[in-house]
């Protein structure tokens, strides 16, 4: 006999599981915002602040309202500010007693920036430092950096990442956090083991950032902005003792400086550990990107000065521990380059001055190179033959120019020098000498001037 379902009873517990949803969401959620700010706070070192909280139990989703994160080294510094964030927790992290997101949302965002001296960021900084304080780093020890730009900074980074020592270190690390530890807990009438793995306190399946806004400063003052940024983040981990980590990353952003809009920017890396050895992929791709403005990410890292210029470029990397390979393809229009001062560079037997002039007058640049090797020792390939391709016309014919200038100088000079030391008395007639003149064209194979 099947038995009728009780239609009265499963409506009483629905509408009780809405009242408890609602109640939690709109009234409860208020009463605990300050636990959960202070549960927060607990785990980082930033101030953190809150508006509000919601917490809507029935979706297993939170909303948070006017959350603000300030730097622990000055806390009167913002670093992120956030109108509205939405995030929905998963019930099997929930299950492992852990905080397990597996979708978050951050509406219009706005985060600050700062670069350092030794390459990090303020926002590293966010996550609570519970390991020993490494010692304090020496002025000789960052003396090689001062000079750099931001590239060569961010690539010292990178190098120090894949070196054979960062390399075995977090090697040993991953396989001391894969060991399951054993821990015995004593109660009244006998005792509770618990077996426990190292997870990360704060798990973001994926986090996107809608119209995000990021000002940067480099550790020398000069700023940029990322404006109408489109982030998304994918398996993002935070904890007090494991640190941070980030498997990959999308970026579709406009960059702007002084609310002059400079180009577009996208960019994707992924990063992995193949037989614990990291590996990093990056696609870089730059829109229309305006030179000048942002030669503090670039002008140590190249031999000219860039006066002015529109640059595309398209860039993919790949980076491990033995092995560097990019394929990069650069477009340079509208530019105008010149040599750096107090700096002795030549290309070839030709001054570095004289290839900037002949680099101006091809009004475009386009070059396909390859870099390879490893990232301690990186070999550029096809980037001198690609340059040389472009300005090998040119400096075919400035090479003709110098040649009949000098030909033409040399000859006024040897001509007043033979009309000084000839004798008094000399026939003006006919001159039958050799003219030494034209025995240096003969050689060098000099064009004869038609008379």
């Amino acid at each position: 006999m099947i038995k009728r379902l009780n239609l009265v009873k499963i409506s009483v517990i629905l509408v009780m599981l809405v009242i408890f949803h609602f109640t939690t969401g709109l009234f409860i959620s208020p009463a605990i915002t300050n636990f959960v700010i202070t549960q927060l706070n607990k785990n980082t070192t930033a101030k953190i602040s809150l508006d509000k909280a919601e917490i809507w139990p029935l979706t297993l989703s939170i909303k948070l309202i006017n959350l603000k994160i300030f730097d622990p080294d000055d806390t009167s510094k913002r670093i992120i500010s956030v109108p509205q964030a939405s995030f929905r927790l998963s019930i099997f992290g929930l299950l492992s007693k852990r905080m397990v997101v597996s979708h978050a949302v951050l509406n219009k965002p706005e985060i600050s920036l700062e670069g350092r001296e030794d390459g990090s960021f303020n926002i590293q900084n966010i996550v609570k430092r519970t390991q020993p304080q490494a010692a304090a780093v020496k002025p000789t020890d960052i003396e090689p950096l001062k000079n750099k730009d931001v590239f060569g900074k961010v690539f010292n980074v990178i190098k120090e990442k894949f070196s054979k020592k960062q390399v075995e270190a977090a090697a040993q690390k991953r396989k001391e956090q894969k060991e399951v530890a054993k821990i015995v807990e004593n109660l009244p009438r006998g005792k509770l083991i618990h077996f426990k793995s190292a997870k990360y306190l704060l798990e973001i399946v994926d986090l996107d950032f809608n119209n995000a806004t990021i000002s940067f400063k480099s550790a020398e003052g000069n700023t940029i902005e990322i404006t109408e940024a489109k982030i998304q983040l994918r398996d993002l981990g935070i904890d007090p003792n494991l640190g941070m980590r980030l498997d990959s990353f999308t970026v579709n952003a406009d960059l702007s400086k002084d609310k002059l809009k400079l180009g577009g920017v996208y960019a994707k890396g992924i990063s992995r550990y193949v037989h614990d050895e990291p590996n990093l992929n990056l696609d870089i791709q730059l829109k229309d990107v305006n030179l000048k403005p942002l030669e503090f990410i670039y002008r140590d890292s190249l031999p000219v000065v860039v006066e002015k210029g529109v640059i595309n470029l398209s860039s993919r990397t790949s980076i491990s521990p033995e092995r560097l390979d990019s394929k990069n393809d650069l477009h340079l229009k509208e530019y105008f380059l010149s040599p750096k001062e107090n700096i002795d560079i030549s290309q070839g037997f030709m001054p570095i001055g004289i290839v900037c002039d002949a680099l101006n007058k091809l009004g475009a640049i386009d070059l396909n190179f390859d870099i390879t090797g490893t990232p301690e020792k990186p070999e550029f390939k096809g980037f001198q033959e690609s340059l040389d391709k472009l300005i090998k016309p040119v400096l075919s014919e400035i090479g003709e120019k110098i040649q009949e200038q000098g030909f033409k100088a040399l000859e006024n000079f040897l001509k007043k020098k033979t009309k000084s030391d000839s004798p008094e008395g000399t026939s003006q007639g006919e001159d039958n000498t050799i003219n030494p003149v034209d025995i240096l064209k003969s050689i060098l194979g000099g064009k004869e001037e038609s008379k």
